[in-house]
Formats: C-alpha cells, structure tokens, sequence
C-alpha cells in the first residue's frame, strides 16, 4: 500500500466518510478519489488542499508522506 493511499484512506475510514461523499465535496467523481487512493491520478493543488481540509490532514503531514512515497519509489 502506497503513503498516499495509506493516508487518505485510512483519514477517510476514520471519520467515516465515502469515497463519493469526498468527491462530492470536491466536486470530483468518487471514481477519480478510488484512483487518487490508489496511486493512479494526481490531484490539482486546489483539491490537495481541500482534500487535507476535509479529512483534518496538515498540508505538512501531506507532504511529509509525498516525500516518504517519493523516496520509496527511487529505492
């Protein structure tokens, strides 16, 4: 399981909430929050940050697990 996916899912679950009712918050489809998850689609800036928002994440925390993942990658 990837950082990303671990973070915003596990955040999700939670507090409860749906793939759908975060896309619907985000005016995205649930499909594209399944693909972001799941290390398949990037978010603009504008969503990361309404994403954090919502799931009660710091942008610092969001990123600290951005630089985890990226340095997985390269390993």
């Amino acid at each position: 399981m990837g950082c990303m996916e671990t973070l915003f899912s596990k955040r999700r679950k939670e507090l409860g909430l749906t793939q759908r009712e975060i896309a619907n918050k985000l005016g995205l489809t649930d499909g594209m929050i399944y693909h972001v998850e799941h290390l398949r689609s990037h978010l603009r800036a504008e969503h990361i940050y309404q994403y954090c928002k919502i799931l009660q994440i710091s942008l610092e925390d969001y990123f600290k697990e951005f630089e985890k993942r990226k340095g997985d990658t390269h390993e």
